[in-house]
């Protein structure tokens, strides 16, 4: 699995100065791998934190939806033809513009987010993973999330939901619940992290 958060900032300013993150990625295990992203953008600026996003996640990731603070956006495909949106006639659409490709051999979900100054933003994107779970008796979930260059190392979170079909065979420095494994780390440079399930 892949997993990278990248932030242009777009607002002419340097209010990226004084933004901090948090990020859980959660992963459901069931007949297919569905992830979820939460990205909690903190702005202590005393300017606008206006960032394009981008995504990226595995090659054939589908999104479903997008939320701001727990509220679900319109997705609209954006429009990216500067022949278009330089019209005088052109009208912006109506919800959130999110620019979908393929880059790499991997899925970006690309779009505006915008965080006022001194509030935090919580961004939610929802997918079906590219991945596809292997038909074995062990299997390797193997994560690779990618730390921004230039940003501060942050608190992630994953939370591996399994579900009824598997069991732990080979965790280190996580913490055991319920059919779900939980690993928390400091972000500080990119780094593999691996856990081994055994099929029931």
């Amino acid at each position: 699995d892949f997993l990278a958060i990248n932030e242009a900032n777009i607002g002419v300013n340097k209010a990226n100065i004084n933004v901090t993150r948090i990020t859980n990625y959660e992963v459901t295990f069931d007949n297919k791998i569905a992830s979820k992203v939460s990205h909690e953008i903190k702005n202590d600026s005393e300017k606008e934190y206006k960032t394009y996003m981008r995504v990226f996640s595995p090659l054939g990731s589908k999104l479903i939806s997008i939320s701001f603070d727990q509220e679900k956006q319109t997705i609209v495909p954006a429009v990216t033809d500067f022949r278009v949106y330089e019209r005088p006639t052109f009208k912006t659409p109506a919800g959130l513009e999110v620019d979908q490709a393929s880059d790499n051999n991997l899925q970006v979900f690309g779009f505006i987010v915008s965080v006022p100054p001194k509030s935090a933003k919580k961004i939610e994107i929802v997918y079906d993973n590219g991945l596809v779970l292997p038909n074995e008796a062990i299997i390797t979930y193997s994560l690779l999330p990618i730390k921004q260059p230039g940003t501060e190392k942050y608190p992630f979170t994953l939370s591996l939901s399994y579900g009824e079909n598997f069991s732990p065979k080979e965790v280190e420095n996580a913490r055991l619940e319920r059919s779900s494994i939980l690993i928390e780390r400091k972000i500080n440079k990119d780094e593999v992290i691996e856990v081994k399930l055994i099929k029931r």
